[in-house]
Order: structure tokens, then C-alpha cells, then sequence
């Protein structure tokens, strides 16, 4: 799981630094019109790994997707008080 993790980190912001390194090194390319769709591209792919991790950890690990979905829902101590008061 870490092996993929650190790839899928790894896939998501390589580009975002190697658009900053290119751009400082070569100043004329900020000046062109598409520089801007393509950086928001980027952005949009660094910033998508927060998204993938947790896929990651459910898909990878079992504890991890019972824990996130028991948390979810409500207690079953909430279920029992509740049912009791709306007895007649």
C-alpha cells in the first residue's frame, strides 16, 4: 500500500514542480496564452491526490472501510434510545 501511495503521490505533483522549474528557467512561456489552462490542469492534479488517498486506503485495506462507514452511521446505542421513545 505505501509503494502506491508514494506513486500516486508521486503521478500528482511531479508535474505541478516541473511546471515551476520550466517556468523559471524559461520566463517566455508564462507569456503565452494556453499557460494558463494548462497550470490549472496541473493544479487540478496535485490537488486531486487529497481525493485519491482515502480510495486508496478503502481499496488496499479492510479495516480501514469498516471503520470509515461504522463512523458514518449513527451508534446503535442512539438507535435503541431513540426506538424506545417513539414506543406509544
Amino acid at each position: 500500500m505505501f509503494v502506491i501511495v508514494v506513486t500516486v503521490f508521486c503521478v500528482c505533483w511531479l508535474p505541478y514542480h516541473i511546471y515551476f522549474l520550466y517556468t523559471y528557467h524559461n520566463k517566455d512561456v508564462v507569456k503565452e496564452p494556453a499557460t494558463k489552462h494548462v497550470y490549472l490542469g496541473i493544479y487540478w492534479l496535485a490537488m486531486s491526490n487529497t481525493m485519491v488517498n482515502p480510495i486508496i486506503y478503502y481499496w488496499m485495506n479492510v479495516r480501514y472501510g469498516t471503520k470509515v462507514f461504522s463512523s458514518s452511521c449513527s451508534p446503535p446505542e442512539a438507535e435503541c434510545a431513540l426506538a424506545e421513545l417513539c414506543q406509544f
